[in-house]
Formats: C-alpha cells, sequence, structure tokens
C-alpha cells in the first residue's frame, strides 16, 4: 500500500456546493469498506470468518500454513502467493493456523473463528513490523549474526520434504524460498524414451534445486544414468535410481538437481 505525502496532494477548491460534494462522496471508487487492517505485534492475528463464505486474508510475504489436525475437513485453505483464501464449512472455535515467511524469517500466528452468524469484511490485511523498523525502537535484533544458509543436502531435504511430507508435518527452512519454475515438459534425459518435467524449484544463495519428474515412456525397465543429463549440474540425486515399464506403479520417481543458476536458465547447456 502507497501513501501520497499531504504536500503532493491535490488541494481542494476553496468553495464548493454541497450538490457537488454529494457528488464527489458518491463518485469516488473506495475499497474501504471490504478490507479490514491490522498490524502483527507478536500478538496473534484474529481472523473471524462466516460459515461457507471466502474470506482472503493478505499476509506481508508469501507463506506456507501448517493447518492443525483438527480442521482437517473443517477450513478449506489455499494460499497463492501472499494470500490465504480460507472457507470454514463448519462453526470453529478459536483455533490456531501458523503462517511461516517461506524464506524461514518469521511466523505469524492467526486465531480462526467461524460462525453461522458475523460481518467480517471480505478482505483481512496484515501488515508486519519489520526487522528495522524494530530496531529503530530500540531492538538490538540488528546485531545477531545471521545465521549459515543451507548447503546443497539440506536444500535436497527440504526440496524432497516439501514434495512428500505432509503439510502441517512440513517446517520452513530459514534462509530458503520457493523460486519460479516452468512445469512444461523438457528434453533432458538423453539416449532414452523418459518424459521429464519440473515439478518445483527452491533456492538459497547462490544454489538452486529443482525437482523434476522422470517417467519412463517405453516397454523396458530403465536404470538411470545421471551423466545423461542435459544442462550442467552441480549434483543430481534421484529419488530412485530404477524405473519400471511404462504403466506400471513404479514407472515414474523425482530427480533433485542442484545447480548454480535457476532452472530455466541452465538446463541447455
Amino acid at each position: 500500500m502507497s501513501f501520497t505525502p499531504l504536500a503532493q496532494q491535490v488541494q481542494a477548491p476553496a468553495r464548493t456546493s454541497q450538490a457537488s460534494q454529494a457528488t464527489d462522496r458518491r463518485s469516488a471508487p473506495s475499497n474501504a469498506h471490504r478490507i479490514e487492517h491490522t498490524l502483527f505485534d507478536r500478538r496473534p492475528v484474529a481472523v473471524t470468518l462466516r460459515v461457507d463464505q471466502e474470506r482472503l486474508v493478505r499476509l506481508p510475504f508469501p507463506v506456507m500454513l501448517e493447518v492443525p489436525p483438527e480442521l482437517t475437513g473443517v477450513l478449506e485453505a489455499q494460499m497463492i502467493e501472499d494470500t490465504a483464501y480460507l472457507t470454514a464449512l463448519e462453526p470453529i472455535r478459536r483455533s490456531r493456523v501458523l503462517a511461516h515467511a517461506l524464506d524461514g524469517s518469521a511466523v505469524i500466528p492467526l486465531d480462526i473463528h467461524a460462525s453461522d452468524k458475523g460481518d467480517a469484511k471480505p478482505e483481512l490485511e496484515v501488515h508486519y513490523l519489520s526487522a528495522e523498523s524494530a530496531g529503530a525502537t530500540g531492538g538490538a535484533s540488528a546485531d545477531q549474526p545471521e545465521p549459515a544458509r543451507p548447503d546443497m543436502v539440506q536444500l535436497t531435504r527440504h526440496a524432497a520434504q516439501a514434495l512428500y511430507s505432509p503439510r502441517r508435518l512440513l517446517r520452513p527452512l530459514p534462509g530458503v524460498r520457493q523460486s519460479e519454475v516452468s512445469r512444461s515438459p523438457v528434453v533432458l534425459y538423453r539416449d532414452a524414451n523418459v518424459i521429464t518435467a519440473p515439478l518445483g524449484a527452491w533456492t538459497s544463495g547462490e544454489l538452486f534445486v529443482t525437482a523434476v519428474r522422470f517417467s519412463n515412456a517405453s516397454s523396458e525397465a530403465l536404470e538411470l544414468d545421471m551423466e545423461r543429463l542435459r544442462g550442467r549440474w552441480i549434483a543430481a540425486t534421484p529419488q530412485h535410481w530404477r524405473l519400471h515399464p511404462r504403466g506400471s506403479e513404479a514407472d515414474t520417481t523425482v530427480v533433485y538437481l542442484v545447480s548454480a543458476h535457476a532452472f530455466d536458465a541452465i538446463r541447455e547447456e
């Protein structure tokens, strides 16, 4: 949200008729009646829902939601970038959902409450007191040493957990954030009938890891050979080395590719 300094605001005429003032009020567009604003200051953020009505909660940064097991089948929660789309399917007594920043820098607790009645605004925007602002008020956090960045082993492990672990058990890894990658199929494996397509990518510092699905499209089993990969990779770690013939339950695996640049920039090298 941006704010215009008073010195830059357009000054209104000194005299304006009551009729024109009323017209201006009617025509001026405003979303103020739709958006509730709140500041996260370490206290849990109260999120009130009305049953069967979706509410948008916009957070200060992209997050991953940790939803407690008791809300399974009761709360629908979908994250798109920095916005949570929440729908209560039935009344909910106060339950806590944790919003973990993808880079591991912060956690915002959300206290969810839902009822059949209520007039909460359609959107809730959560504002965050940054570390810089907190330091300006006398905090000493700016002097704290920065934690070491994850190495390629930790980064690969985090990617595997992000794909296979239940969301409620997944914990953010400090210094790691998810990065964009096209999920369209690419020609990545030489001399074999294998279909490859990225599933997701993560980065930390100068390291990138991309999880790529490998599917055997032939009628014969295949032992993966990482020397056949196109591109320049620091490391390549298959979830399973052997792919069974097409159509079997084990004809697909995931390979984690570590590189010094983003996947789309390096795979053609």
